[in-house]
């Protein structure tokens, strides 16, 4: 029994230590996390908190645990960029930004560029830790496209239709353009023609 009651005390003990050792670190990490999307077709920014901008973090590449392997940068059409606008502000007023952006209709998958200079925060690393710069082009981007659209990403269909309607706007001014020219052409050389005929001088013989 006296075992009993001083194994008690004994893990109690413990637990007090470990949790007196553990809050206060736990309150320096308390944060203000939102990211925003704004971009092509979007009347309203899709707005993202807390857990929500984890999950996108790590489908985006943010966070350095989830380094995917991605293959070369993109060198087909990416379509239309949207902006992924992260903002964090810690409880001693310190704040961190960063920003992507996010082809999410690019031909062949999706891709996200990460530019250089960026910095963001994350407790599980220790603090304060500096951004790759790179493309990204992994499956978990594709994921995160996915996760956006189901909180008011515009499907491709809708995209893609404006871009077609502009396609068939540009092509039938290019076939007027090059129709106008030819025309214009041939008018010219039939005028300088005309000329040259008429300024023949009869011959006599």
């Amino acid at each position: 029994m006296n075992r009993s009651i001083a194994l008690t005390l004994v893990v109690g003990m413990s637990c007090a230590i470990v949790g007196a050792s553990t809050t206060p670190a736990a309150a320096d990490y308390e944060q203000v996390l939102t990211a925003r999307v704004t971009g092509l077709n979007l009347t309203r920014a899709i707005q993202l908190k807390f857990s929500e901008v984890f999950q996108l973090e790590t489908y985006l590449g943010v966070i350095p645990a989830s380094l995917a392997i991605s293959p070369p940068p993109p060198t087909g059409y990416l379509g239309p960029s949207y902006l992924v606008a992260y903002t964090e502000k810690l409880v001693d007023g310190t704040s961190y930004s960063l920003e992507q952006l996010l082809y999410p209709y690019a031909v062949g998958r999706p891709w996200v560029y990460t530019g250089p200079g960026q910095s963001f925060f994350n407790p599980a690393f220790g603090g304060a830790f500096n951004i790759r710069s790179r493309w990204l082009g992994s499956p978990d981007v594709a994921e995160g496209v996915r996760f956006l659209r189901e909180r008011g990403l515009p499907p491709p269909t809708s995209i893609g239709g404006k871009d077609n309607a502009w396609s068939r706007w540009i092509r039938l001014a290019i076939v007027s353009s090059a129709f106008l020219t030819l025309v214009g052409a041939f008018v010219l050389r039939r005028r300088r023609a005309g000329r040259s005929d008429g300024d023949r001088t009869p011959i006599s013989i």
